[in-house]
């Protein structure tokens, strides 16, 4: 018989393509992790990984047996809720997956309001611009500047962010304030990281520019924005988090920087549960009370 423990173990080495990621996110130790590994290969009597110097590749057979062990996963998750009675509470933990632009400055100060009225609720916040996986319940629910590609999750466009450009009156002074967009060629900025070239108002940075000077990377809305402010160079950043920035100011306020929707995901097993189903129904409606903050001109 096999061990569901065991299916755990192999499941976070796959997601994560090492023993000791797998390790952190199970909260174990990395010999445990190897061990278990080891053990559901021997009673599989199959080799499920090929050890590699840069990680764990699934083999044929690991990856014949992933999907099916990703629905036991989910199966089992539910079976908890249900043995534990805890959907029909509102009450228990929500976690909730949020980028940083939205859940430092907005989402934060606003939960304080559901807390108060759900003193039950226990909030996790993941702060992150990684995607969690709903679908494997890593989170409860997400709120996401892109419309999942995901058929199987329940979403809702809640509002628009829109994005400026901004820089610090001693940058403006030292390079002159930018008139046109063709002078933002001109100009230094504070960029994007690497891995973040694909977002939209990115891409039109990109366009206008070309290669542009960047004096400052980072993946983090509130690294750039604090850089920007020191006068480090110009920035694409969202209105309502620069409004919360001493010493920025915008130039090109007409520019056509394109705006992104935000929705709110969660994966549909989790609509009935009550103390998910009020987080997003106080979202949803907080969201709406604020359109304009993200986007003044709605």
């Amino acid at each position: 018989m096999m061990d569901w423990d065991d299916l755990k173990y192999f499941i976070a080495v796959a997601r994560t393509g090492s023993l000791s990621a797998a390790a952190r996110d199970l909260a174990t130790h990395q010999p445990t992790v190897g061990r278990r590994l080891h053990a559901l290969e021997a009673r599989l009597g199959a080799r499920l990984f090929h050890r590699q110097a840069r990680g764990y590749a699934l083999s044929d057979t690991g990856r014949s047996i992933l999907e099916a062990a990703g629905t036991m996963e989910t199966a089992a998750a539910l079976i908890e809720r249900l043995v534990t009675g805890e959907d029909a509470r509102v009450s228990g933990t929500v976690r909730i997956s949020v980028t940083d632009e939205i859940g430092v400055l907005w989402l934060t100060p606003t939960l304080v309001g559901l807390t108060a009225d759900y003193p039950g609720i226990d909030l996790a916040i993941e702060v992150s611009p990684q995607v969690a996986d709903l679908s494997r319940f890593k989170a409860d629910l997400a709120i996401r500047l892109f419309h999942t590609k995901e058929p199987e999750l329940v979403t809702q466009k809640v509002a628009r962010l829109a994005f400026g450009l901004f820089g610090a009156p001693a940058y403006l002074a030292r390079k002159g304030t930018p008139r046109t967009l063709a002078d933002l060629r001109e100009h230094s900025f504070v960029d994007f990281d690497e891995g973040l070239r694909h977002l939209p108002e990115c891409r039109w940075l990109e366009e206008i520019t070309g290669r542009r000077a960047i004096a400052f990377r980072s993946d983090n809305t509130h690294a750039r924005s604090a850089a920007t402010a020191t006068g480090l160079g110009l920035a694409i950043l969202p209105i309502f988090a620069a409004a919360n920035q001493p010493g920025l100011v915008r130039v090109l306020p007409k520019a056509p920087i394109p705006k992104r929707d935000v929705w709110l995901a969660t994966h549909p097993d989790l609509r009935g549960v009550a103390r998910v189903r009020t987080t997003l129904d106080f979202l949803a409606a907080a969201f709406r009370r604020d359109r304009t903050v993200f986007d003044p001109e709605t």
